[in-house]
């Protein structure tokens, strides 16, 4: 049984900072009705409004669908699918100001160092508001570890991969190591003359990473990751988690197996390419053995 933290977020008690507190019933009604349930990835956090009355403030959260679990069928429904991007409105605290936080039900935190959560999701499409916004009538979170624990070694390996991914676009240089080092077990050390690169090979027992590099090449920041073969994270697995719309990039014929092929997603921020294992010639059924994330500045 999977423990789960409740995050409450009605929009028609989002005012002046207010929120009431539902009742259990209340809640198991509003997910009842909602013609829309999504597990997502939340990529952002971001304050769009401070409250009146030192409560809650607005916000809008920003993520990655994982999964539709249930969805209204019809020519006229908004189509989702995992990969797609989605964001909605939710009260939002100061990451910062957790210590001092306001009475009530769990909420999402917003600021640099704010931790992104996997939320299960229900709601609709308001077709009446401005450019139909998905609004979320109720959400609910899972603590890291229970979440982990529950879903699955190959599930937590993509998870952890997701955080790398947050952590290399949004941490700033001096904090990078240390985020990378939280999330990979591995130790970063500095590459040396004076490159800002960062390299780090030295793995914690039974952890998912063995190797990694950060480099600044001309106008890109490159981040790649060996991953350890411990757990058999295939194509299939980041498929399901990424959609299937991704780059196949084969091997190039002068190379010598064994050696990874790649699959290349695209991302508004650069790109991430997954590497998996091929032993023999057209053999794609290999495990995730490196990853390598791009940016363009």
């Amino acid at each position: 049984m999977k423990k789960k933290w409740l995050l409450v977020a009605i929009a028609s008690v989002l005012t002046g900072g207010a929120r009431a507190v539902l009742s259990p019933e209340h809640i198991e009604a509003e997910k009842s009705s909602a013609p829309y349930q999504l597990t997502i990835q939340i990529e952002s956090i971001e304050r769009v409004g401070q409250s009146n009355t030192g409560g809650l403030d607005r916000g809008v959260a920003s993520g990655r669908i994982i999964e539709v679990t249930r969805a209204p069928r019809g020519a006229s429904a908004m189509q989702l699918g995992a990969g797609d991007s989605l964001a909605f409105r939710a009260p939002v605290w100061a990451w910062s100001d957790r210590d001092r936080e306001p009475p009530g039900p769990d909420r999402l935190y917003w600021g640099a160092d704010a931790p992104r959560d996997r939320l299960e999701v229900w709601g609709a499409f308001d077709t009446t508001g401005d450019g139909g916004a998905f609004v979320a009538s109720v959400f609910e979170t899972q603590a890291a570890a229970a979440s982990e624990g529950a879903e699955g070694p190959v599930e937590a390996v993509l998870d952890r991969i997701d955080q790398v991914a947050v952590a290399f676009v949004e941490a700033s240089e001096d904090d990078l190591g240390r985020e990378l080092e939280r999330i990979t077990g591995l130790s970063f050390r500095s590459a040396g003359s004076g490159s800002g690169g960062l390299r780090a090979d030295a793995s914690l027992e039974g952890g998912w990473a063995s190797v990694g590099e950060f480099r600044v090449a001309g106008n890109s920041r490159i981040l790649t990751l060996a991953v350890n073969d411990s757990v058999c994270v295939k194509s299939s697995h980041v498929y399901g988690r990424h959609g299937s719309d991704a780059q196949p990039i084969p091997i190039p014929p002068t190379r010598n197996l064994p050696a990874p092929w790649h699959l290349k997603y695209e991302r508004s921020w650069g790109f991430v390419s997954f590497g998996f294992r091929m032993a023999q010639p057209q053999d794609y059924d290999g495990c995730l053995v490196e990853v390598l994330f791009r940016q363009d500045i």
